[in-house]
């Protein structure tokens, strides 16, 4: 490879060498920090000899080389110059005015960013409240038992202290200290001004009248006193000499920011909060059906760009305030049947019989287990004709529940088990769902995929020497939860631009090696290592994305480069503790970097214990 003509291409198309502030690497690729991000021409890069793939991601114009990376970083570096440490984190872009969109974008992102970590917890609350409903079905008179009180409360918490979960996740988001955010939520709910609600009348702070609202259940007014917590606490840190900091700061930051709350931004958030529902309500009994049918039809381009995250403080809202959720989470769930269907219509239309089992088994999974990432990168926009058939499917599904009023009541698990949570609509979204699956079925199974390429490779693969069963198998490399590449939150990865793989949830601090082998790469800051089989089959094992920023703090690393290594040995041990604070993605991943035109077979996902459970099988 010509390096020095592929890293001049790199730079040019990264939109020169003036655009660029600085340059690291980690184990697979190049991470430019750019003044403008609209000058890199991402397909441009993509096309360049040697370039895997190239993305924006945390804030950085990441340039996936794999192998080639190091001839390439030492190319660039020594012909430019650029600042940047290997390894290491990047100095600040610079800053640049803000526009409306941008502000726009910014506020999108906080408000999602905000609200998804409580996601789990409200589907946590929501089937807790599907299970009650399920037993009092079957057994009308549990519901009169103190069991059955205990666990409605259970249920309720996530729901009625939704304030103090909003300003924790704001103020994770925002980087301010998550104690004074939570401290200001609290009073909202607390008993004592519950009770001063509930009495009515009025009351005054400092002789400002102070509006009895009952907060529980909110969101936008914990958002504002998060964000009045955040500004404060930096205002009272800048004035307050440092002497006295630990003693002023806290107090007078939690204390403003209450008054505040009380007397302008609860006010002013519960209005807004009550305009949005009062467009909720309005939309449903107008153009309720094109709303739904529409939504479902575009998840699959906010799915793939990442911003269908922008839904959850809506469906947060919905649950809240009307307490009943008639668009979002039924075009969630008819998204994840239309991408079923299209599916499984590839897979009775496919020759190959291979792709047919692996259609079938990632529609079912998308319908059953509401797992849509496979159905959506390994179907629809892998092949883009089925594509147009999520599109018809989740439309006319969307339509169908709209017309009829498919409600959801609970927050649950987007999957057609879950349609105890639309109560006495269930039949209605369960004939919607019906519908999607069958629409995007048909009009897949008749556009059809090009399989052409496919059929040609599978029909020249040569015969290749057998070896032993232990050689074939690739084992865990760690004690956890393995689930598909595809669910990764990173692009280069999820779209399997590096190879095949898998991706595993560490429940230990010990990550092993998959297979024997050497050890032709340890990278420095211990979160990246290549093994080459003994059949010249490449594995990367790479642990946690951007991870490279930390510098190896919170790796312990066990092996050394050069090293040969048998399968279950340690490679690093991790502090998970400390990695866990840095709310970093802390996923754990098993590549085929390079197969050798092997064939990779993955053997399921779930619980596995490392250096024991079998993966996958090379054969």
């Amino acid at each position: 490879m010509d390096f020095k003509k592929i890293t001049d291409e790199i730079v040019q198309k990264s939109g020169g060498e003036e655009n660029i502030v600085s340059l690291s690497h980690c184990m697979t690729r190049l991470r430019f920090i750019v003044k403008d991000e609209k000058k890199p021409d991402l397909e441009g890069l993509k096309t360049i000899d040697g370039v895997i793939s190239a993305v924006f991601g945390a804030g950085q114009l990441q340039v996936v080389m794999g192998k080639n990376l190091l001839p390439a970083y030492d190319m660039i570096m020594k012909k430019y110059r650029f600042s940047g440490e290997e390894g290491g984190s990047m100095p600040e872009k610079e800053k640049k005015p803000k526009t409306i969109k941008s502000l726009l974008i910014d506020l999108i992102n906080f408000i999602a960013g905000s609200v998804s970590p409580m996601i789990t917890g409200l589907i946590a609350g929501g089937m807790l409240k599907l299970l009650l409903m399920i037993i009092v079905m079957i057994l009308p008179s549990f519901e009169k038992t103190e069991s059955y009180s205990l666990i409605n409360f259970l249920a309720d918490v996530p729901f009625y202290f939704m304030p103090i979960f909003v300003a924790y996740g704001a103020s994770r988001k925002l980087g301010s200290n998550p104690i004074y955010a939570i401290f200001v939520a609290c009073v909202l709910v607390y008993p004592g001004f519950v009770a001063l609600v509930e009495n009515g009348g009025t009351t005054h702070i400092f002789g400002l009248p102070v509006l009895l609202i009952k907060y529980s259940s909110t969101m936008i007014p914990a958002l504002l006193s998060t964000v009045a917590v955040y500004y404060l606490e930096k205002f009272f840190n800048k004035i307050i000499p440092g002497i006295l900091k630990s003693v002023l700061v806290g107090m007078l930051t939690v204390l403003t920011a209450s008054i505040l709350t009380f007397v302008v931004f609860g006010p002013f958030g519960n209005l807004i909060g009550n305009i949005v529902v009062g467009g909720f309500l309005w939309t449903q009994g107008t153009i309720g059906p094109v709303v739904v049918g529409l939504l479902a039809a575009l998840l699959p381009f906010l799915v793939m760009t990442g911003t269908h995250t922008v839904i959850a403080p809506f469906m947060v809202q919905s649950f809240a305030n009307p307490g009943y959720d008639p668009y979002f989470k039924p075009a969630l769930i008819l998204h994840a049947m239309a991408e079923g269907g299209a599916a499984i219509g590839v897979g009775l239309r496919a020759k190959s019989k291979t792709l047919r089992s692996e259609a079938l088994a990632i529609g079912f999974g998308s319908i059953f287990a509401g797992i849509t990432e496979p159905a959506i990168y390994g179907i629809a926009l892998k092949y883009k004709k089925p594509l147009i058939g999520v599109m018809a499917g989740g439309a006319v599904g969307g339509i169908v529940a709209g017309l009829f009023g498919a409600r959801a009541y609970i927050m649950g698990k987007t999957t057609i088990l879950a349609m105890p949570i639309f109560q006495e609509t269930l039949i209605t979204m369960l004939i919607a769902c019906i519908v999607a699956i069958v629409v995007s079925a048909i009009v897949a199974f008749i556009l059809g995929i090009d399989e052409g390429e496919q059929l040609k490779q599978q029909n020249n693969v040569t015969s290749t020497p057998r070896v032993s069963e232990s050689e074939t198998q690739i084992v865990s490399i760690v004690d956890g939860v393995s689930f598909p590449l595809s669910e990764v939150k990173d692009e280069v990865f999820s779209t399997k631009a590096m190879g095949e793989g898998i991706a595993f949830t560490a429940k230990d601090n010990v990550v092993v090696s998959p297979c024997s082998g050497v050890l032709t790469t340890v990278f420095k800051g211990g979160h990246a290592y290549g093994i080459t089989r003994d059949d010249g089959v490449e594995i990367l094992i790479h642990i946690g994305i951007n991870t490279v920023s930390l510098k190896g703090k919170g790796f312990n690393i066990k092996v050394q480069q050069g090293q040969r290594i048998q399968a279950g040995e340690e490679l690093v041990t991790l502090d998970l503790d400390y990695l866990k604070t840095t709310n970093l993605d802390l996923s754990v991943l098993l590549i085929f970097t390079d197969p050798k035109e092997k064939e990779i077979q993955l053997l399921g996902y779930g619980e596995v214990l490392n250096g024991q459970n079998p993966v996958a099988e090379i054969k």
